[in-house]
């Protein structure tokens, strides 16, 4: 097993030449595609929507003109439509089941939903039916052509906005992201999706039950999510970085359970993460062995009691300070509370959890860049 490596001049963990060459090749091809990228039009229109949707009070400002290039290519991909009221919640918190059931009156009553406006889909365990005390509000909202959007509905969306990232933060006081947006004009640019559009027909949720895109749109994948996952893992074993908290813990334990999938991407091929894992550790003996033992974290992960306190912070402070801040100074006050604490024991094992990780992330590495098909990477 090779010792990793640091290029502090070019920010890069490595093994040897060929593991280094390939990083570097594929940061740098990113780096060419995103700086073509934001040259379009719609990139400055999002980041646009995005500060109108996370600050509190600022007015809305026309955006900024998003040329969206005419195009016959387009494909209509549907999508599934139920309700939480309509499954079983039998693994989750009752104090859990509560807050979809109150997402659910909520979203039934919206107008950009009751309309069909827009789609809000439901991702992860919770688009699968099977969430546990471990899983995030993985949720993603899908915009039509920003054209078709009046000011009034655009102020909708901020406040529809607001509702799910609150909703998320309750459900999950460790939840490490915010609800994702993608919108027709991205898709239509000819711009990546930051989620697989493939597997949306496997999720459900709301609303619209379809969307438009270009029909070669499903074919943009990319290795770098990969490569930063890779550089992640290497990042906390070559420092030796200890997980001091659930928060830094569960963020690492979800990147670790996205490693398969990315993988997969690295090699042209989108698969969910559940499906990624499954097949991963059924060709390989010595992955399933360690996937095993990491999973028994996630398994056994504890159940939190409801945040009364983080309920009624974040219910004033969406209304004072923008979201980012509002929930960078929540884990402050979190963070501050539960210093002096008895550390959970799971956060014993985080400096041998990376390293099992990591482990596994060279060793799929290995075989992506590999040249020679008939020699096994070294595990």
């Amino acid at each position: 097993m090779s010792k990793i490596k640091y290029d502090k001049n070019l920010e890069v963990y490595y093994k040897d030449d060929n593991d280094y060459n390939w990083l570097k090749n594929q940061q740098n091809n990113y780096f060419k595609e995103n700086k073509r990228l934001n040259k379009k039009s719609v990139f400055k229109w999002k980041k646009e929507l995005i500060q109108f949707l996370h600050k509190p009070y600022n007015n809305f400002t026309n955006l900024s003109k998003n040329k969206v290039p005419n195009n016959d290519e387009k494909l209509c991909q549907s999508l599934n439509i139920s309700r939480f009221k309509e499954h079983d919640w039998d693994k989750l918190e009752d104090w859990k089941i509560q807050i979809l059931y109150q997402t659910d009156e909520y979203l039934m009553k919206n107008n950009l939903i009751r309309s069909k406006r827009i789609s809000v889909q439901f991702l992860g365990s919770l688009g699968s039916f099977n969430p546990i005390p471990y899983s995030d509000f993985d949720c993603l909202i899908i915009l039509p052509l920003i054209n078709s959007l009046g000011i009034k509905e655009i102020y909708e969306i901020k406040k529809l906005y607001k509702f799910l990232n609150f909703q998320a933060h309750i459900f999950d006081p460790l939840q490490h992201h915010d609800i994702f947006i993608i919108t027709e004009d991205e898709l239509f640019s000819d711009i990546p999706s930051l989620y697989p559009l493939k597997l949306l027909n496997n999720t459900w949720g709301y609303g619209r039950d379809h969307f438009y895109c270009l029909k070669n749109t499903n074919n943009k994948i990319t290795s770098i999510n990969f490569v930063n996952n890779n550089q992640y893992l290497r990042r906390l074993d070559y420092n030796q970085e200890p997980q001091n908290t659930l928060y830094q813990l569960k963020y690492t334990l979800s990147s670790i359970y996205l490693m398969p999938a990315y993988f997969y991407n690295a090699k042209n091929e989108i698969l969910s993460k559940r499906s990624s894992i499954n097949i991963i550790i059924n060709r390989i003996p010595n992955i399933k062995k360690k996937f095993n033992w990491l999973s028994e974290f996630r398994n056994r992960w504890p159940s939190l009691a409801y945040p009364y306190l983080k309920k009624n912070v974040m219910m004033y402070g969406f209304n004072v300070l923008s979201q980012n801040n509002m929930i960078y100074f929540y884990r402050k006050i979190d963070y501050f509370l539960n210093n002096k604490r008895i550390k959970h024991p799971f956060l014993n094992h985080s400096l041998e959890i990376v390293r099992e990780a990591r482990l596994i992330s060279d060793f799929l590495l290995e075989s992506i860049i590999k040249k020679d098909g008939k020699r096994k990477p070294k595990y």
